[in-house]
């Protein structure tokens, strides 16, 4: 699969796919235990990293806004602070801390995304459910949800023609019986 075609492409990075797979490809027998233990060492390196920056550091800034800059780059940092030069950071490692720095917000924001959309597919619509009951819902959703019978919030929300107003009015719905 293309991340560019993925819809949740800023979870599902090239950079970060041994962070999310390689302890499957170890429970399945793909992967050996040093390949794992590896892992961990990159984990911990990359959040005591994180971390160490996020601490103050002057005039109330941490490293980590600074580095969170569109300009800065975490070499940046090293040629200007002297202890984290000391660090001597693994080449993966520093670029795993200046993604996560520079978008973490865009991954928070895309990991709610997701926990939204399982919370909706959780959601299961009764199979005698009545769409045409829903006051102000427009016919086309009415007329897609009454011919497909999703089973949950989350498969309506994927149905072409089933708008998020619509939804919004299923939900609502829903939520009374």
């Amino acid at each position: 699969m293309f991340t560019s075609r993925s819809e949740y492409r800023l979870l599902l990075r090239h950079d970060n796919a041994d962070r999310r797979l390689l302890a499957h490809g170890h429970r399945v027998g793909l992967r050996d235990r040093a390949a794992l233990d590896a892992l961990a060492e990159k984990n911990r390196l990359i959040d005591e990293t994180l971390a160490w920056l996020a601490r103050e550091f002057r005039d109330g800034r941490s490293l980590l806004q600074c580095l969170r800059r569109p300009d800065t780059t975490l070499n940046d940092l090293v040629a200007r602070e002297p202890a984290l030069a000391a660090r001597h950071l693994p080449a993966v490692v520093s670029e795993q801390v200046e993604i996560e720095a520079k978008y973490e917000g865009y991954i928070d924001r895309q990991e709610r995304q997701v926990e939204k959309v399982e919370r909706l597919e959780s959601l299961h619509i009764p199979d005698s459910f009545d769409y045409s009951r829903i006051r102000h819902m427009r016919g086309e959703a009415i007329e897609k949800l009454s011919r497909v019978r999703p089973e949950s919030v989350g498969q309506a929300s994927r149905i072409p023609g089933v708008s998020p107003a619509d939804l919004s009015l299923l939900l609502v719905h829903l939520g009374r019986r």
